[in-house]
């Protein structure tokens, strides 16, 4: 059986889409070696893929030939590759699913802050979700989310039957656990970090809440006297934080605030195993797969208040309400002088991530390939039975 992905996540440089993708995919070709598992894109695929190690024999990654009709890639091009490939099923891991195609469609649905906080993106891309994202799950035949929340959001937002939606968490990759805490200052040599810092990682948008946490690490600096206190910002810049980089430049000079950008796997697996703390005040999320990572690499951890992130992290951080810049200042405070604490909230958060992995989240999705398949063959079943009365 042929099961295709949407490849268009790697296509540039890998994020939280792109990760789930990538690590889905392969999960699912090592423990479904019977089948046939490829990701497909219109456009190539960044060079850590292309040059990614040992893949399974039945994991494709297929950059497709279009042309000036199949460029149109969801309308023509997806719809008549998919039709020669005989393909059984495709798969939308973000947000997105071929206008044409009569095999089963399953749809990844990670958040809805497009539609919630309209505020938190650019106009256009909010246009274009409130058009497109309810008719894209209207035409799914199963949808997928990370969480309960997103789950209770769509029904409620989008009046979508529960009964087409599986809640399956994301997980941590295996390539994160604790470095040694010599090791991970050597290998960040280059970035010249304080001894004593506190690590947020993720795109620079709106709903990370950076200016707020820069606000409580400002506050927390004018109480505390410690020269090798840093806030370190790693990510790429996303949308809509012109005046935030403006600050964070004026931050950067006074050394109190460093900005390394987008970085290497290992690098991010050496920052999460040094950190002091791991702080995501993420005002909303449909998962929040950052936490987790760090997690896994041993980094005790605070997060802001929403239901998503309260499911995937449990009892395994230290959570604050994200819009209150005091209680963000006092909880990073409380924690940088307990020891104790922060050995516990490692110690337990290491238990949690150990939880979440990409076989379990493989073998869930390809639990609901197999009831869209299903359903896919029943409505097919009852068309040619109403044929037959018709004739």
């Amino acid at each position: 059986m042929r099961l295709v992905l949407d490849g268009l996540p790697l296509t540039e440089p890998l994020t939280g889409v792109g990760r789930y993708t990538y690590e889905l995919a392969y999960a699912l070709a090592t423990s479904s070696v019977d089948d046939l598992v490829e990701v497909v894109s219109p456009l190539p695929f960044t060079e850590p893929i292309k040059c990614a190690g040992m893949k399974p024999d039945n994991l494709l990654l297929t950059e497709a030939r279009v042309n000036r009709l199949t460029k149109h890639w969801w309308a023509v091009g997806l719809p008549l590759y998919l039709a020669r490939s005989e393909a059984a099923l495709f798969h939308g891991t973000n947000f997105d699913l071929p206008f044409f195609f009569r095999g089963a469609r399953v749809l990844t649905v990670h958040d809805l802050s497009t539609l919630l906080y309209p505020q938190t993106h650019r106009p256009h891309v909010v246009s274009r979700a409130r058009w497109r994202l309810p008719l894209m799950i209207k035409s799914a035949t199963y949808i997928i989310v990370p969480t309960s929340a997103v789950k209770r959001e769509i029904t409620s937002y989008l009046k979508v039957s529960s009964e087409r939606i599986a809640i399956i968490p994301e997980a941590p990759r295996k390539c994160f656990t604790p470095m040694p805490s010599k090791e991970a200052f050597r290998l960040l040599q280059r970035f010249q970090l304080k001894k004593n810092y506190v690590l947020f990682v993720g795109t620079i948008e709106p709903r990370k809440n950076l200016s707020r946490l820069l606000d409580a690490f400002e506050l927390l600096v004018s109480g505390d006297k410690d020269e090798d206190l840093q806030l370190v910002i790693a990510g790429r810049y996303g949308w809509m934080m012109g005046e935030f980089c403006q600050r964070l430049e004026i931050l950067k000079e006074r050394g109190t605030v460093k900005w390394l950008g987008y970085v290497s796997d290992e690098e991010l697996r050496a920052l999460y195993s040094a950190c002091r703390i791991f702080i995501y005040p993420s005002l909303y999320e449909g998962f929040g797969l950052p936490l987790l990572e760090a997690m896994s690499c041993g980094a005790p951890v605070i997060a802001g208040r929403n239901s998503a992130i309260l499911e995937t992290v449990g009892e395994a951080a230290l959570v604050i309400d994200p819009m209150d810049v005091r209680a963000l200042s006092e909880g990073i405070s409380i924690l940088l002088k307990d020891e104790s604490k922060r050995r516990s909230l490692s110690t337990v958060g290491l238990r949690r991530a150990s939880l979440f992995t990409w076989e379990k989240t493989a073998h869930l999705t390809y639990d609901v390939y197999m009831e869209a398949l299903k359903e896919v063959k029943s409505v097919a079943k009852k068309r040619e039975a109403w044929r037959d009365v018709g004739e």
